[in-house]
């Protein structure tokens, strides 16, 4: 576990981010930003050690000033690339958790899903689904090229078959 709240301290630039589908599946930046917030929570700096503002900065300002992309990325600011994820904060996980959005976002709900991404300032997410891509063609195709892959490298496994 790096010593963030220390390497902060010092001036580090302290970014996080997911590695991909070959190290990390889900690819969810808000479980990492939760992840991140809970394991320093029992680090020799305690539980104040960093916020979830703290992890939601890292997670975003901090991986742009990692990147040297600190200029165009991680704030919402003219002359950067709009790019801003909006979650539905009225869903029921979050019900009660008033005071704290950014706590709320990462505390409250482990099945976080965006209502409404924009990437450069285009829309490519609405209430919680890709607006240019087919999810039930990109999951069946993915399913189907999966159990390729499985029926050749482990013809012993039962595969789940589709309803």
């Amino acid at each position: 576990i790096a010593r963030v709240v220390d390497l902060r301290a010092a001036g580090a630039r302290v970014g996080l981010a997911v590695d991909g589908s070959a190290s990390n599946d889900a690819s969810d930046m808000l479980a990492e930003a939760r992840l991140a917030l809970f394991v320093h929570r029992i680090g020799p700096h305690g539980v104040g050690a960093v916020s979830a503002l703290d992890a939601l900065e890292i997670a975003t300002r901090g991986s742009a000033q990692v990147l040297g992309w600190d200029d165009e990325l991680g704030a919402i600011a003219p002359g950067f690339l709009a790019d801003l994820a909006c979650f539905d904060m009225l869903d029921i996980a979050y019900a009660g958790a008033l005071s704290d959005p950014v706590a709320a976002l990462l505390f409250c709900n482990s099945r976080t899903r965006a209502h409404t991404v924009f990437v450069n300032g285009k829309k490519v997410v609405s209430e919680g689904r890709l607006m240019n891509v087919d999810e039930v063609k990109v999951v069946e195709t993915q399913n189907r090229l999966a159990a390729e892959i499985l029926e050749k490298a482990r013809p012993d496994i039962d595969l789940l078959q589709p309803m």
